[in-house]
């Protein structure tokens, strides 16, 4: 029997994140709920810190806030709303992800089981275990990580840009040629980073 490797080329691009998250028909609605829910807690966690800026106000009763009970009371809200929302969106998150690696491990299973007996002959089996045990493992341990990171670098990001923006006008024609810099960047560098 002749054994060969099978040469794979996989390149990972939009469409593959695509296929992977709606993989399943939950991932559908489950996935945008999420991602409402990473911006909601990051615009939850941006009024907190402007509250929490506005302290000397609210003692000298500049702000809409006069009494110190009301003003630590909101705080104390706003704290407990980004508690609730950071455990809702790493929960949704990693329902996301497992419930498209159970989709993946059933589909790459009924390949296995359906294939014909000639792919047995010309596959070795360590790859067939590698492709079981190593590339399912990384998928299940290092990909909720790594999404938490994607998803919430940019979001965080355009969060310090609005608050720049609000705060000192001058700055958007820089930011968003800052912006558009980095865009560029990301483009020109993007092969070696994937």
């Amino acid at each position: 029997m002749q054994s060969r490797k099978a040469e794979s080329s996989v390149e990972v691009s939009l469409e593959s994140y695509q296929s992977y998250l709606f993989i399943t028909q939950v991932n559908k609605y489950l996935f945008p709920i999420t991602l409402v829910l990473f911006v909601v807690s990051e615009g939850v966690s941006m009024f907190y810190l402007r509250v929490l800026a506005q302290y000397q106000n609210m003692r000298d009763g500049t702000y809409f806030i006069t009494s110190l009970s009301s003003y630590w009371l909101l705080l104390g809200l706003l704290q407990l709303a980004y508690f609730v929302l950071q455990v809702l969106r790493y929960l949704c998150l990693n329902i996301v992800i497992l419930l498209s690696n159970q989709e993946l491990h059933e589909r790459m299973i009924h390949g296995i089981v359906r294939s014909h007996s000639r792919f047995f002959d010309i596959t070795p089996p360590g790859q067939l275990i590698n492709a079981f045990s190593n590339d399912l493992g990384l998928l299940d341990m290092t990909l909720p990580f790594s999404f938490t990171d994607m998803i919430e670098g940019p979001i965080i990001s355009l969060v310090m840009l609005v608050n720049v923006f609000t705060i000192q006008l001058p700055f958007i024609p820089l930011g968003i040629a800052n912006l558009i810099f980095l865009i560029l960047f990301f483009i020109y560098a993007k092969d070696p980073i994937v």
